[in-house]
């Protein structure tokens, strides 16, 4: 069931590997918990179950799971850049916003994806990348 619910929110990649975008009041936006840093977070949690990791911490999770699976170190650091990058998308919108202000909205999460500049809108396609081979990988050794 747990693997079930990862595959629940995909990385907003179309079918041709564009971003997907959500159209909110005639703007396009993103999602970045749900469709981005949700997805590892889950991942990393389930991963860390099925083979009886402790860590708690999403970064050490998926060190100890590449570990553990004796991966390479580029997909470990591909998995860990691509949760840290987004992470830290989510925070610089939350500052941006000023979240938790009075008098600000309250969308913590979503991104105006027209405000973003080219080099962050190239990282994020490879940040849901790196998503959505992660739920390749677990949906083809846990749910098939």
């Amino acid at each position: 069931m747990l693997a079930e619910n990862i595959m629940r929110f995909k990385p907003p990649l179309s079918w041709h590997g564009s971003i997907d975008t959500d159209e909110r009041e005639g703007v396009r936006t993103l999602d970045l918990k749900r469709n981005g840093t949700a997805v590892f977070v889950d991942a990393a949690r389930f991963l860390s179950l099925a083979y009886g990791i402790e860590e708690v911490n999403t970064r050490k999770r998926f060190e100890a799971i590449a570990k553990r699976l004796s991966l390479e170190e580029q997909r470990r650091d591909a998995w860990v850049s691509a949760f840290e990058f987004l992470q830290m998308m989510r925070l610089r919108i939350q500052l941006e916003q000023g979240v938790g202000l009075p008098n600000r909205p309250d969308c913590p999460n979503v991104v105006n994806y027209d405000n973003l500049d080219n080099i962050d809108k190239r990282i994020l396609k490879e940040c849901f990348r790196v998503g959505k081979r992660l739920q390749q990988r677990i949906e083809s050794e846990y749910l098939r």
